[in-house]
């Protein structure tokens, strides 16, 4: 994934235009306008940190199968 944090925010957003937490049981609560965003930039941070990881392992095995 190589797009920006900005990016993946937006695409984020048009994917998940609401969001919502609750249950069947308790019923379900649209998250406010500030737990939107930071939810949004949450899963956005999480998604940048599992990319890094991934490149991460991927250079790990790529070097030790080079020795």
């Amino acid at each position: 994934m190589t797009m920006t944090k900005a990016k993946i925010i937006e695409k984020l957003k048009a994917d998940h235009p609401t969001i919502r937490t609750g249950s069947d049981e308790s019923g379900y609560v649209n998250l406010t306008a500030d737990e939107y965003e930071a939810t949004i930039t949450q899963w956005a941070d999480n998604l940048i940190a599992t990319e890094a990881a991934i490149q991460a392992a991927i250079a790990a095995k790529a070097t030790a199968e080079a020795k």
